[in-house]
């Protein structure tokens, strides 16, 4: 339960700090051992096809990164396919920032991710720079340099001072299908007046504002990317303004892997203090995607595999630090069927989740209705969610229900929702209500209708969504509004037991509970779905899903609260710069920026493209096979 107030560099402990130790022996080490044949570094001048492979290649020092682009090149095999490649090379004393760029051919062999690490270690929140994916940086597609530098506000960089040393380019190999020679690009210009620039100033959130001070349902989407996850991330303004045109009360900033925005949101909290600005992150691995709300400054993993590293280490390292840990779209394009449309989309790990340190699951992705052309249909991958948060139910894993639009750019923020009911609209009072189950999903945003379930014991004890009644019979009511014409359907640990149709508004319905002889660890959980049999012809939609309330032999365990603290004066203020800030940007004129078309990284969908993909691919599944050319569209076009 540690406090979420931090700073960078300041020592703290992470969970792969021997590693630093480890990545310097390194270099020592390949003095007597001979380099790899796999990797080779030359000025940018030489233009010169990389050496034929050897037997026993010489050793190739790290580049010296200056005013020249320096190049290094290399291969890599399918059989190392959703493994990690770091590539040292010397950053001088002086260096006024650095520029990456990169490359790979033949590019539909598959895709290459970029990560950047200082020279404090390959490891830690202390050494991590930035983790692109494969959407800045791009020769192919003409985009300008990854820029890593102290003063300037660059997407998915933590700006800090260049200390010189051994840095490390990061490729993520995220899908490969056949042999592919990739390219990077450095260069390292030196400072061109005796005095280095100031870093960024930090201007955090205060996670202890409280935005609103009464009880009441919040509406947040709880998987929105800005502006560190796509080429046309929207700024924090312009994410508040996506905010509010969906009456979402609660906005998580999750970009993909990087924490370079935790310093960065304070002047938008302060500029919307009717809002709840929740920083966070999307942790991607190659075999599923886990959101988690919240800083973690002991922790910054994700290469799951990586020395070891493991999905419930990374897990275990958030949820210390008190952020919520959730499973995103779990369900989303399995590779058995999709390849790697969406690689790492569909959760491969749940045998190495530690569900003790795992709080949510995304059940809805993007909205219960996916684009397709210019056609609405039922989104195929919301059912099977509920039917895993239902199974890990049965199974005894507590795990409260949330949806998230992921999206990338903003116009589709809330398109899907999840309503908090909390004691006030701060960031400790919805983290409570989300450990306890306090919520529902909207699956049409705003459109849904809403609802309130509760129930009453024999002895008169209440109950609202989430919550446990130690009694084998309770009463329940349901009401429901802007619901007419839908249908309500009632489940018992996860089987539908009874429906009515909805036909008034406000409707209200009343039935009876009781425990189940077959039921799980949990005890017997009811829950409840609005489904819209007039969005579909056809189909049911489920446009409300209800975490379930517990009937059981006794009490649900407490949630383990975490404890916030406010910033201090150092680690926060009103003339830091923020995101709005974009270095050799005019925000008047955003536009479509170089190389921004296809470049979504991994997640569900870049806009929607990757959804509407997915669900042309469903359908065709459906009515008679596959396309054969599913495992080629991972291209560039889906970086996770």
């Amino acid at each position: 339960m540690a406090p979420t107030s931090w700073r960078w560099r300041a020592g703290r402990p992470n969970i792969r700090s021997a590693r630093h130790v480890t990545a310097a022996l390194s270099i020592l080490l390949l003095a007597v051992q001979p380099w790899p044949a796999t990797s080779h570094a030359s000025a940018a001048a030489d233009t010169s096809s990389p050496p034929a492979r050897a037997a026993f290649a010489e050793y190739q020092a790290p580049v010296i990164c200056g005013d020249a682009v320096q190049t290094i090149t290399g291969t890599v095999e399918p059989s190392q396919a959703k493994t990690y490649q770091l590539e040292p090379f010397e950053v001088p004393e002086g260096t006024a920032r650095i520029e990456v760029s990169y490359t790979w051919d033949p590019l539909e062999a598959g895709v290459l991710d970029l990560g950047v690490w200082d020279s404090t270690g390959t490891a830690g929140v202390e050494a991590f720079r930035s983790w692109a994916g494969s959407r800045q940086g791009r020769i192919d597609k003409s985009m300008p340099p990854l820029v890593i530098a102290p003063d300037r506000n660059e997407r998915t960089v933590v700006p800090q001072a260049i200390l010189p040393g051994t840095w490390h380019i990061e490729l993520g190999i995220a899908a490969l299908d056949q042999q592919l020679t990739w390219r990077v690009e450095v260069r390292c210009p030196a400072l061109t007046t005796t005095t280095p620039p100031t870093p960024l100033a930090p201007d955090p959130v205060d996670p202890t504002h409280v935005a609103r001070p009464e009880p009441g349902w919040y509406a947040g989407d709880f998987h929105l990317h800005g502006f560190h996850s796509s080429p046309n991330g929207p700024t924090p303004d312009e994410m508040i303004t996506y905010a509010r045109t969906s009456e979402l009360d609660i906005v998580p900033v999750t970009e993909y892997v990087t924490p370079a925005h935790w310093e960065r949101l304070g002047a938008a909290q302060r500029d919307n203090p009717d809002l709840l600005i929740w920083p966070g992150r999307e942790v991607i691995t190659y075999f599923g995607h886990m959101i988690v709300l919240g800083e973690t400054p002991s922790g910054i993993e994700y290469r799951v595999g990586y020395e070891g590293i493991g999905l419930d280490e990374i897990q275990r390292s958030a949820a210390a630090d008190g952020a919520l840990v959730s499973l995103a779209h779990p369900t989303l394009f399995p590779p058995d069927v999709f390849g790697s449309t969406c690689r790492g989309c569909y959760f491969e790990l749940l045998d190495q989740v530690d569900f003790d340190s795992t709080h949510l699951i995304e059940i809805v992705t993007e909205g219960s209705m996916a684009t397709l052309g210019d056609k609405e249909i039922p989104n195929p991958f919301v059912r099977t969610a509920i039917e895993l948060w239902e199974r890990l139910l049965r199974e005894g894993h507590r795990l409260t229900a949330v949806s998230g639009s992921d999206d990338k750019e903003g116009p589709d923020y809330g398109k899907t929702s999840t309503m908090v009911y909390a004691s006030e609209l701060s960031r400790p009072a919805v983290d409570e209500a989300l450990r306890r189950g306090h919520a529902y999903v909207r699956g049409m945003g705003k459109e849904s209708p809403t609802l309130e379930m509760e129930a009453v014991s024999t002895d008169g004890t209440t109950a609202i969504v989430g919550d446990t009644l130690v009694t084998n019979t309770a009463s329940g009511k349901i009401t429901i509004h802007n619901g007419l014409g839908s249908t309500l359907a009632l489940r018992r640990n996860g089987s539908e037991v009874s429906r009515v149709e909805v036909t008034a508004d406000p409707f209200v319905h009343t039935f009876e509970m009781d425990r189940d002889a077959a039921e799980g660890p949990l005890g017997t959980f009811w829950g409840a779905e609005v489904l819209d049999p007039a969005l579909s012809p056809g189909a049911e939609v489920p446009t409300v899903i209800a975490n379930p309330i517990f009937l059981a032999s006794s009490p649900a365990l407490e949630p383990k609260l975490p404890v916030f603290s406010a910033p201090t004066a150092n680690q926060t203020g009103e003339n830091a710069t923020t995101d709005t800030q974009r270095s050799g940007e005019d925000r008047t004129s955003r536009g479509k920026r170089a190389g921004a078309e296809g470049t979504s990284d991994g997640g569900p969908m870049g806009g929607n493209g990757l959804l509407v993909a997915g669900v042309v691919l469903a359908v065709a599944a459906l009515v008679g096979g596959l396309l054969v050319s599913a495992k080629r569209r991972r291209s560039s076009e889906s970086v996770s």
